[in-house]
């Protein structure tokens, strides 16, 4: 019965992934802040293709016609696509929102992130809710075209991103190993993820990422898996999708000055500091001895030191 369901749900994700498809080329007017978002994004047409970007008009559109295709209300409720109001009537939980179909690595379509394109007091990015398809802690966007790449070379290493837009503008700048952890903190399931392709890690999240205390639970986590992690600095408030726009060797020039986990988190001290006050300085010492102390290796405490 398990199966019998996964399988119902995995249909009607499919469904509503091209029925988004379809309405983004469809003509209709509503799509064309879809497609001004895209073309602002500089995002090629193959591009749009390669990853499955859609585009949801309204909010009752899709559950009518889900609902048209004979599935039952209760599993287009489960799938995620589909919500449910006080009133009783059902609508599309990514209303009006440029769609981007999340797919696993067996090629299934088992979520969807959507961007919202008028401003508003509603989150940028939403996901569909998690589901017996979509954990999103064992998930990473792009991983199926990451397998893809793997059956036809070596891969040397993974980026790994924040959003969305950050992978489809790095894989369009030719940087095709790349994943994104879609907003949430790495994971042990999505280390263990990226342990089958590589174990060579770029982590590059958005310019402002140095200047906060920085999440750096989630790379702790990557080098308790045992996979190396170089951290990859932006400059100052841009995202690598921001660099990639400026051409590969741009983005090529961060990930040659990527740095070492614990060099990173020096560096991430250091600049809460003005180092030209003593005071600074001395609250920078202090707490960089404590990064320095926690590592491992005697002969990297040395050279830090």
């Amino acid at each position: 019965r398990k199966k019998k369901k996964r399988d119902t749900m995995a249909k009607i994700l499919l469904d509503s992934a091209r029925f988004y498809l379809n309405n983004l080329y469809s003509g209709d007017d509503r799509a064309n802040p879809h497609l001004e978002y895209i073309a602002k994004r500089g995002l090629a047409p193959s591009t749009v293709k390669k990853f499955g970007l859609g585009a949801s008009l309204d909010f009752d559109s899709l559950p009518k016609y889900l609902l048209g295709q004979g599935y039952a209300v209760e599993d287009l409720i489960d799938s995620g696509v589909v919500a449910k109001n006080d009133r009783g009537r059902l609508f599309d939980s990514q209303g009006g929102r440029l769609i981007f179909p999340i797919i696993n690595a067996f090629d299934e379509v088992v979520g969807f992130g959507g961007r919202i394109l008028q401003k508003g007091d509603y989150a940028k990015y939403k996901n569909t809710k998690e589901t017996i398809l979509f954990d999103k802690s064992k998930t990473l966007y792009n991983i199926n075209l990451l397998k893809k790449l793997k059956r036809n070379q070596a891969i040397q290493n993974v980026i790994i991103v924040e959003g969305y837009m950050d992978t489809i503008s790095l894989y369009q700048a030719g940087f095709k190993n790349v994943v994104a952890s879609m907003g949430t903190s790495l994971t042990k399931e999505q280390a263990r993820l990226i342990k089958r392709y590589t174990e060579n890690v770029y982590i590059s999240y958005d310019g402002d990422f140095a200047g906060q205390k920085a999440d750096l639970r989630g790379l702790e986590i990557l080098d308790g898996e045992h996979l190396k992690v170089l951290v990859v600095p932006m400059p100052d408030g841009l995202d690598p999708d921001d660099v990639a726009k400026q051409g590969k060797e741009a983005y090529q020039k961060c990930l040659d000055a990527a740095m070492p986990l614990v060099d990173y988190k020096l560096h991430a001290i250091e600049r809460k500091y003005d180092l030209s006050r003593t005071d600074n300085k001395r609250a920078f010492v202090k707490e960089a001895l404590q990064v320095v102390s926690e590592t491992d290796s005697s002969a990297v405490r040395e050279d830090l030191l």
